[in-house]
């Protein structure tokens, strides 16, 4: 018999009905399956990086080791992390999992999904994941756009259905010239409509978002472009937030902007399969051939025709501080509603903002990415920067000198760091001698400061050391004089913790000038 004759035989065997549900479970069964092998692939890659390092590291293998627990719903996200297993590996770290057969409490983790509250419910004291619980309220994209539509660095963004009126009455009253990008809110299958042209119907389903669409954009070789800002923050109560210095991502769109044309989606959207720096033919030079980074000839391309980089790069750091700031007492909150505030140390967010810049040198946010792909399986060039950023990253948190379960929580006298580094100011010596209650910075004072202030200046001090190519944004950097003689304690506009943060950062700012960044 052949199988073209089976379905015909099973509807005549069992009838119409019968033979649907049958199909309905023969279905759902092959998709268990499918789901049971896709996990199993999930844990054996990871189980085959944990060999790997345990074979090839040369250690005693009764020796502890940090571990690292990477973990993604599936195999193609997990594989977005290929670099920070490479790092991690050379950094002497063991694989683990709760499912692995060397499981132990790991030290630190490392989700390319969000995490909470599957499979992280519970945290240990010791434990870091890079996520920050609730993070949703800036890095759900159309969270992002809804909240942060009226700000100057944000095109407008409308959500339907209840941002139909606003919409309506901003396209009667706006140049109707202006074009606008029409997305699905999984942000798949991006083009660009004419408001006189709207699917009303359609936007009405409440599966699409509008936003403004960027019609100017700035152009080297007919292309247009985004940068990638990596940034890190590493603490919510205090804010404490870091950006990278040496390297950003710059991505060219797929083919010629000019002369426009709006179903031209490669044009003006920019996918995986970009182009690079090192294809763009006035760019190409500064990084094939003298080497430059990708920030590094950009800047050099953009200073060669009268842009000011260096207030740029000031630009985009303010931009950046200015969305965490608006966002800090949603996460803290948010975080408080899961872990207790014992456990607000456990928890950074690794993120890059991408940003267009406009031919009137206008920057514009165009989204905040929660986990950035870091393999390079599409862009070899890229390996050496994401291996840089993976390491720099997991210096940052802590990991480098990470030793397991217990290090993070190691006491003042274990750390190798004299209390004085921290606390050794000069106004302790006097208004703080009793440690008046009534004085706030008094608190930053041997003798004075609470056990959870110590350890706030503990973690901050073991940032600052291992920030290596990472700069302070939050609390701000102190170029200028000026900046380093603000009063922070009598600032109206910080919370008490971001008060003693600021100065205690000012203050070691006035003893070692290297702490002013």
């Amino acid at each position: 018999m052949e199988l073209k004759h089976i379905p015909k035989l099973l509807v005549t065997m069992f009838g119409p009905r019968r033979f649907q549900l049958f199909l309905v479970v023969f279905l759902s069964f092959i998709y268990l399956l499918l789901m049971m092998w896709n996990l199993r692939s999930v844990n054996t890659l990871v189980e085959i990086h944990t060999n790997t390092v345990m074979k090839d590291n040369g250690r005693d293998p009764g020796r502890e080791r940090p571990l690292i627990w990477i973990w993604a719903t599936n195999t193609k996200t997990l594989n977005k992390l290929t670099h920070v297993m490479s790092v991690a590996q050379s950094m002497g770290m063991e694989f683990g999992h709760p499912m692995s057969a060397t499981h132990r409490s790991w030290d630190i983790m490392w989700a390319f999904d969000y995490p909470f509250y599957n499979p992280v419910s519970t945290i240990l004291p010791h434990q870091k994941v890079n996520h920050l619980p609730g993070n949703g309220c800036f890095l759900n994209k159309i969270t992002f756009a809804k909240t942060f539509s009226q700000r100057s660095y944000v095109p407008k963004s409308y959500t339907f259905p209840e941002d139909k009126e606003r919409f309506t009455k901003d396209i009667e009253t706006d140049n109707p010239e202006k074009l606008y990008i029409y997305k699905y809110k999984s942000h798949r299958n991006i083009n660009i409509v004419d408001p006189k042209n709207i699917n009303w119907k359609k936007i009405d389903s409440g599966d699409f978002m509008i936003q403004e669409f960027i019609h100017n954009p700035y152009l080297i070789d007919n292309r247009m472009f985004d940068i990638g800002v990596y940034c890190v923050i590493t603490s919510i109560n205090p804010l404490r937030v870091y950006m990278y210095q040496d390297e950003i991502l710059v991505r060219f769109t797929g083919e010629d902007y000019e002369p426009f044309n709006p179903k031209a989606t490669p044009s003006y959207v920019i996918g995986d399969t970009y182009t690079g720096v090192w294809d763009m033919p006035s760019l190409k030079d500064y990084f094939n051939k003298f080497k430059m980074s990708r920030k590094t000839a950009l800047f050099a391309y953009l200073q060669q025709r009268g842009v000011d980089t260096q207030l740029l790069w000031q630009r985009i750091s303010d931009v950046i501080a200015d969305v965490v700031v608006s966002v800090e007492q949603d996460l803290d909150a948010n975080r408080k509603k899961s872990f207790p505030e014992s456990h607000q140390t456990n928890f950074y967010e690794f993120i890059r903002v991408d940003f267009i810049i406009d031919n009137l040198l206008k920057l514009w946010v165009m989204e905040i990415n929660m986990s950035p792909n870091l393999s390079s399986d599409k862009t070899p060039n890229n390996k050496q920067m994401y291996e840089m950023i993976a390491y720099d990253v997991l210096s940052l948190v802590g990991a480098v000198d990470l030793q397991p379960t217990r290090r993070i929580t190691r006491t003042d006298e274990e750390d190798g760091m004299t209390e004085s580094s921290r606390t050794s100011f000069p106004h302790c010596a006097t208004k703080c001698s009793q440690c008046p209650t009534d004085v706030l910075d008094c608190q930053l004072c041997e003798g004075c400061a609470t056990r959870e202030q110590l350890r706030t200046m503990r973690h901050a001090h073991a940032e600052h050391l291992a920030k290596r190519n990472f700069n302070r944004i939050i609390p701000p950097p102190l170029a200028t004089e000026e900046q380093r003689n603000i009063n922070y304690i009598n600032a109206t506009d910080l919370s008490d913790n971001n008060k003693l943060s600021f100065t205690w950062f000012q203050l070691q700012c006035k003893l070692n000038m290297h702490w002013c960044y």
